[in-house]
């Protein structure tokens, strides 16, 4: 039989776990009385963001724990936690499926000058001058060291690095800068920089490689 929060007073169906609204633990000593437990102090319920996609017949939730034994457990929209474990659910589509587009995790792109693009993956990958070779002029081409970079995702943000690393044994010869906000920092042999979108690599001074998030 359904008990009654006594947070938010409203049915929830099991005495071992929490309330799918408002996220209240509820177990056999507090279905009529409790204090809040530190799960419940959670950021707002998330909303669908605008989209003809998105209606109330095809959003549901899902529990934003990965860890969650309840992950693949399907929640109705008006349901805001896990009852197994507390967490916020997060709004899936069953029409998109996939999360919400400001909830997608966005990839990190280096657009090379004929306008290709190399994705940075979390495997390192070295960036020199057989990647440039047909972009740019044979004479330019003697600023290139055959390593120049080394570019890399790690925990979903993005880097790039002119020094010794696992895919490149030494520094490039002719240096390499970081343009981003405006600001130009030459980074050679000072560890790794953080790539945001919209900055840009300048090689050698004699070529621009944008990098780009979408």
């Amino acid at each position: 039989m359904a008990i009654t929060c006594p947070k938010c007073q409203q049915d929830v169906t099991s005495t071992d776990g929490f309330c799918q609204s408002c996220g209240f633990k509820i177990n056999s000593s507090s279905s009529n009385s409790g204090s809040p437990t530190p799960q419940q102090e959670q950021q707002p319920p998330l909303t669908p963001s605008p989209s003809s996609s998105w209606s109330a017949d095809n959003i549901k939730k899902v529990c934003k724990n990965k860890l969650c034994t309840n992950y693949n457990v399907e929640y109705g929209v008006d349901e805001n936690f896990c009852g197994m474990c507390g967490s916020d659910l997060a709004l899936v589509s069953s029409v998109l499926e996939a999360e919400p587009p400001d909830l997608q995790k966005k990839r990190g792109f280096l657009v090379m000058p004929d306008g290709s693009q190399i994705e940075i993956t979390p495997t390192q990958r070295l960036i020199g001058r057989i990647d440039l070779s047909g972009h740019i002029s044979e004479g330019d081409m003697n600023h290139i060291s055959r390593g120049h970079i080394t570019v890399f995702k790690e925990e979903e943000k993005y880097y790039v690095q002119d020094g010794k690393t696992i895919v490149q044994e030494k520094p490039s010869k002719n240096k390499t800068w970081l343009v981003s906000g405006g600001q130009k920092e030459e980074i050679t042999e000072k560890g790794r920089r953080e790539l945001k979108d919209g900055d840009e690599i300048n090689i050698a001074d004699t070529v621009t490689l944008p990098f780009t998030l979408k």
